[in-house]
């Protein structure tokens, strides 16, 4: 493999991190330079490429020599070669015309918010805007008091940025999954499988050989949140089973990994159909850990449930059911393991009692426009559902599921690829794949029941976001996203507690239904103030 995952690591220095090519769109998409046209530029002003950081060879990036620092503090990563810079004197002495110089390092400055004006201290300004200096001082007369501006979200940048060359451009598929138990990230690039570890890399466990020769490629990764057993599914309908604590002791031990991997157990779906999602539940017998189970969605509409015995590590069907018509593109299962949410590629979400797992039966249908792949139940409500529709759609649905009420909707104005609550606060992230070309947006924290937008994430280029997964912690998120990155972002404080049960009015926005959700309004809780 040609090319492969890598770090931006921290730095005290620094505390903003994005990927080398998203900066570079970010400058050549700037309205200011656009009006200056480069063709009358001086040649020697070229913007020649940087020794690129963004792909390196797989010896070198196994053996952790790939990692680099953060992009503010290094100069030679600088996106203008500075090394042979013009003065006027060498601007004459080559014929150059030095106010066309003048005009590029003006606009140059005007893009980043600069306004020397020749002197040589910049002048620093809470309020500065990047308009020109002659905006400021033009004489305003009869100016019309206005309303004060509304709040305006708050910005964000990711604390960590990986390069995940080969990260497939596909709505439909999720390729990334944050351990609960160790920390580790499971990525999926192409036909490889990598385990990204913080303190060592990237580590492979599947190689691209393996899925190749099949001419298959995977579809889906995912981590048991209860023990150390991970899935990867592929398009031809293969699950596959690993255990995370035995490939690290395995590649310790010969820091080599067999084509199909150290995997435990594989099985094939019985017609080959994609395996697009998949969800673990299922829990724990006091010290003793009962057979996993795990529903798995596929192309054709329907959703498998599999059970794997924890002492022989083998898998077997125990029964199916259609829950679309078309392929189902995500799964939720509320905390006490009672309803199901399935997400659909036929415009709805569809919500299943498995209470008798054997016998699901169907409770509601939830429409949207467009495709349901953004399904969530919240962790700390067992009736509370949020959906979120596709290009067409456009918007997030807050749903009590035990009655089939839309509760409220955000128009979200771009197709929603994620949703992820917080379990400590009453607040959920949701991501963004197409959007408004002019004013992208990645991901965006509301907060509930107010839904008012606390901040957000925007793209300098039109980006989408792919997949994401939360991290043990509870405190960020990790977003797969069609640059080939993944981008981790902090957006909550993992040192406030675990909201367990909220019994706090207006959740639900009907006193009928909180009431059946036995919500006494009379009553003091634990919960009454809630974050």
């Amino acid at each position: 493999m040609s090319r492969s995952l890598k770090q931006v690591k921290a730095s005290p220095q620094a505390d903003r991190y994005i990927p080398q090519s998203a900066s570079k769109r970010a400058y050549r998409a700037s309205p200011s330079l656009k009006k200056f046209n480069t063709l009358q530029s001086p040649p020697e002003l070229s913007f020649n490429r940087s020794p690129s950081p963004e792909r390196l060879s797989s010896p070198e990036f196994l053996n952790g020599e790939g990692r680099y620092g953060p992009m503010a503090n290094d100069d030679s990563n600088s996106l203008v070669d500075t090394s042979n810079e013009l003065t006027p004197a060498t601007a004459e002495q080559n014929g150059d015309d030095y106010a066309k110089i003048k005009l590029h390092r003006a606009v140059i400055a005007t893009s980043l918010g600069f306004h020397r004006e020749d002197n040589r201290v910049y002048n620093f300004s809470s309020n500065g805007l990047a308009v020109p200096p002659s905006t400021k001082e033009r004489p305003v007369t009869n100016r019309v008091p206005s309303r004060r501006a509304a709040k305006r979200a708050k910005s964000h940048m990711p604390f960590r940025v990986l390069d995940a060359p080969c990260l497939r451009n596909d709505f439909y598929s999720n390729l990334i999954s944050w351990s609960a138990r160790s920390g580790n990230v499971l990525v999926a690039l192409g036909c490889s499988v990598y385990l990204w570890v913080e303190e060592k890399g990237a580590l492979p466990i599947l190689m691209h050989s393996y899925l190749h020769n099949q001419h298959d490629v995977v579809t889906c990764v995912s981590f048991d949140k209860m023990s150390s057993k991970f899935l990867i599914g592929t398009k031809r309908g293969l699950v596959i089973l690993f255990d995370e604590e035995e490939c690290l002791k395995k590649f310790e031990s010969n820091h080599s990994v067999p084509p199909g991997g150290h995997s435990k157990y594989s099985y094939r779906t019985l017609v080959p159909k994609s395996v697009t999602c998949i969800e673990w539940f299922g829990g724990r017998t006091g010290d003793v850990e009962i057979n996993r189970r795990l529903l798995v969605g596929e192309d054709n509409g329907d959703v498998s449930l599999v059970e794997i015995n924890t002492v022989t590590n083998t898998m077997l069907l125990k029964m199916k059911f259609s829950a679309h018509g078309q392929q189902v593109c995500g799964l939720s299962i509320n905390y006490n393991n009672k309803l199901i949410a399935v997400g659909g590629n036929d415009n709805a979400c569809t919500i299943w009692d498995i209470s008798d797992i054997h016998e699901p039966s169907l409770k509601n249908i939830f429409p949207h426009s467009a495709a349901v792949k953004a399904v969530a139940f919240c962790p700390w409500s067992k009736s509370l559902l949020a959906t979120g529709g596709g290009s067409k759609d456009r918007t997030i649905k807050f749903w009590h599921v035990g009655t089939g009420t839309l509760i409220n909707e955000i128009r979200a104005k771009a197709q929603v690829t994620s949703l992820i609550w917080s379990p400590r606060y009453k607040q959920i992230a949701a991501t963004f794949g197409f959007s408004n070309v002019r004013d992208p947006v990645l991901l965006k924290l509301y907060s509930y029941p107010q839904l008012e937008k606390i901040l957000e994430v925007k793209s300098p280029t039109p980006l989408r976001a792919l997949s994401s997964s939360l991290s043990p912690t509870g405190s960020s998120i990790c977003v797969a996203t069609t640059d080939e990155t993944l981008r981790f972002y902090k957006l909550w404080d993992e040192k406030e507690d675990v909201i367990r049960d909220i019994q706090e009015e207006g959740v639900f926005g009907s006193i009928l239904i909180e009431h059946l959700e036995g919500i006494n309004y009379f009553a003091v809780s634990k919960n009454r103030v809630l974050r």
